[in-house]
Parts: structure tokens; sequence; C-alpha cells
């Protein structure tokens, strides 16, 4: 992880530590009462640019609107700030928790290497207070930087995912 790092720009190294930072912060969040906060961390498994992913969604008191972080790898490492909208957020009654995402990424590979944003939507099914499976869809576009080393490598800018949640 680290030799990942230091091959990194500076952006995406600070991108990838903000990250870790939000992550970090959205964990202790998600420990506060169920009740009062509907935030959630989750990890999950798919296919597509990562195979192994994890983050947060934090939920700020009376708001829809969940401010995060992920990091993945697989096929990329993936680094995002994520900004989700989750219509039934503060509906402790409704097990079924739809969500849409767009984040700022940063994602590498030896032979590929791009920042930009991506889209995504999915739901989390709350099976108890604290414990749910979620599913998500996304797509990354490089829209602000992209350097392909190795032209033969295509990188899969898309992923479909499912794990678990805890809030």
């Amino acid at each position: 992880w680290i030799g990942m790092l230091s091959g990194m720009t500076s952006s995406r190294s600070q991108l990838v530590a903000v990250s870790t930072i939000v992550a970090l912060v959205g964990c202790y969040m998600c420990g506060q009462r169920v009740a009062a906060q509907a935030s959630q961390a989750y990890l999950s498994v798919g296919a597509g640019a990562t195979d192994l992913s994890g983050g947060v969604d934090w939920l700020p008191l009376t708001t829809h609107v969940a401010v995060g972080g992920e990091v993945g790898v697989g096929n990329l490492f993936w680094s995002s700030l994520t900004v989700s909208y989750h219509p039934f957020a503060r509906r402790l009654d409704h097990k079924a928790n739809p969500f849409v995402r767009v984040s700022v990424t940063g994602v590498g590979s030896s032979p590929y290497s791009a920042t930009g944003m991506s889209l995504g939507a999915g739901f989390t099914y709350w099976l108890g207070p604290r414990f749910g499976v979620r599913t998500e869809a996304m797509k990354f576009w490089p829209t602000f930087s992209e350097d392909v080393s190795d032209p033969t490598f295509t990188p899969r800018l898309w992923a479909t995912r499912a794990g678990i949640a805890l809030r």
C-alpha cells in the first residue's frame, strides 16, 4: 500500500489520505445510537474495478444526504470521497434503504491511473437494527486526468458489489 502511494502524484496521495481520515471518522460516528444516527460502514466483494472494497456513509443529524469515503482493491486501487442521498435513512421502520451517490474518485495500478467522477446506486436491506446486506453498481469516468503507461491494459471502470453493512 505504501509502495502504491509512493508512485502516485501528491494530489492522489492526498485523496487517499483524506479518504482514510473520512473512513475513520465515519466508523467512529457509526458507533453512536441507531435512533440518533443512521450512518453506516460497509464491506463488499464484487466484480469490475474492485474485488474488495469498504467505506462509510456518515449522515449528519436531520438530513438524508451522507458524506463519506471508500477504498477498494482489485483490477484497480480505488479511493473516493462520496456524497449520497438516502431517502429513507431516518426511517428505521423501513428495512430497504435505497441510495444514489456521486464521488470524486482516484484509481490506479501499475499500467493505468486516473482521477474523475463516479456515479452509482444501490440499496441496503437491514436484517436487524445494526446489520444489513448492501448491493451497489457504479460507473467511473476519468474526467480530471488519465495516465495510460501500457496501452494493452484495459481498466474496468465499472463495479458491481454486494456485502454487509453495519450501523
